[in-house]
């Protein structure tokens, strides 16, 4: 279930989790999860072997569309 929040033109995010994490052999690996207003469901991704670049660009690209500034 998804709650409107029609002054905010958007649905809203109850809540939102970031992680990195590098090891030597694979590079960054970027795990996101998200819970839309009024979910009771957790939304994940998991983004693996990332150069240090595509670590900072899909770190930016998420945080942005997650603040509906894309």
């Amino acid at each position: 279930m998804r709650i409107e929040q029609p002054s905010l033109g958007r649905v809203g995010v109850d809540s939102f989790t970031i992680g990195l994490d590098w090891h030597w052999e694979g590079g960054w690996t970027l795990a996101t999860s998200s819970r839309l207003s009024g979910s009771q469901e957790w939304t994940q991704h998991r983004y693996e072997a990332l150069s240090d670049d595509e670590a900072l660009e899909l770190v930016q690209t998420v945080v942005a569309e997650l603040l509906g500034l894309v």
